[in-house]
């Protein structure tokens, strides 16, 4: 039997190349370290961010979630 090898989980999204394909998403992730006791933010290839643009916008106007007898709904 032959010795296990590492295999690279490197990814190509246009011209970069992420480490590996796991990708923090934006809202999920907050600023990174609320999830760094679980999962230590070096171990993603990348963090989705909210968008950003040069001059300020209005954002979604409140009630952004409800609660329904399902559970909460976005």
């Amino acid at each position: 039997m032959s010795e296990p090898r590492a295999v690279s989980l490197a990814a190509r999204v246009g011209d970069l190349t992420l480490a590996n394909p796991l990708l923090a998403a934006s809202g999920c992730f907050g600023y990174g370290l609320e999830c760094d006791p679980l999962l230590p933010p070096e171990t993603f290839g990348a963090v989705v961010t909210k968008t950003i643009t040069p001059l300020p916008r209005a954002g979604n106007p409140l009630p952004r979630i409800a609660e329904t007898p399902a559970g909460m709904l976005p």
